[in-house]
């Protein structure tokens, strides 16, 4: 049994089990207990958490990135997919990733899922859908996706457990969305972004939503909000 580590303190070890798509397929199908056991026995996990372990994205930060659904099938090898969307349409890719594979393996690259963490959520419901967005990004990538790890908080988070199994001196995207005037959401978003960031030392940050005071701009790049694009062109007549 090969030992790695994830950080300077963190052990774990690599599991070699390999089934083909379709077994795959069918075992997520029986049921939600099969399916979290059968996704985690073909990813690596934490000692610490038991959380899925996502691999350093190192590529070139993205020119464009696009909401997955929307993103046409001859455009997606020239641009990186985001599940900056409602959890109901990220619950149709959870629901059945192998029937998705064949379209997610097409994108030059993907931003990790992103099922929310509002705070009207309870706890429990919070670490399940961050937990749930590692383990499909992980998933993802043993299946040889490019994935871009993307990193989530909330208010009085326990940072340790939001940020194991997201690597250091990666690549890593951070989403700003939903943060509107609210002076304490922002306050609350910024004491988690400084921390991941002196936690994780990435070597870069794609940021998707409106830019926050006090960010780390030298090391961000900044993407435009398509969900606001797209609403803009609705109400103009004409979009996708």
């Amino acid at each position: 049994m090969k030992i790695n580590k994830l950080f300077d303190d963190t052990e774990y070890c690599i599991v070699p089990y390999k089934p083909t798509a379709r077994k795959v397929a069918q075992e997520c199908g029986r049921s939600i207990q099969k399916q979290v056991t059968t996704l985690c026995h073909l990813v690596t996990l934490t000692n610490k958490f038991q959380q899925p372990i996502l691999q350093a994205y190192t590529g070139t930060p993205p020119d464009i990135i696009r909401a997955v659904p929307r993103t046409k099938e001859n455009e997606r090898n020239t641009t990186c997919g985001h599940f900056y969307i409602e959890d109901a349409k990220i619950e149709r890719y959870w629901n059945n990733l192998p029937k998705y594979e064949r379209q997610l393996s097409q994108f030059k690259a993907l931003i990790a899922p992103n099922l929310s963490c509002t705070e009207q959520m309870p706890l429990e419901a919070k670490r399940w859908n961050v937990f749930r967005n590692k383990l499909m990004a992980a998933w993802l990538q043993s299946r040889g996706i490019s994935v871009i790890p993307d990193v989530m908080w909330w208010k009085n988070a326990d940072m340790d457990w939001c940020l194991d199994g997201i690597p250091r001196h990666s690549v890593i995207a951070i989403n700003s969305t939903g943060l509107r005037r609210n002076e304490n959401s922002k306050q609350i978003w910024l004491e988690g972004y400084k921390q991941a960031v002196e936690i994780l030392k990435p070597t870069m940050i794609l940021r998707y939503g409106a830019k926050q005071s006090g960010e780390y701009e030298q090391i961000s790049r900044y993407y435009p909000n398509d969900n606001q694009l797209l609403a803009q062109e609705r109400r103009n007549g004409y979009g996708w």
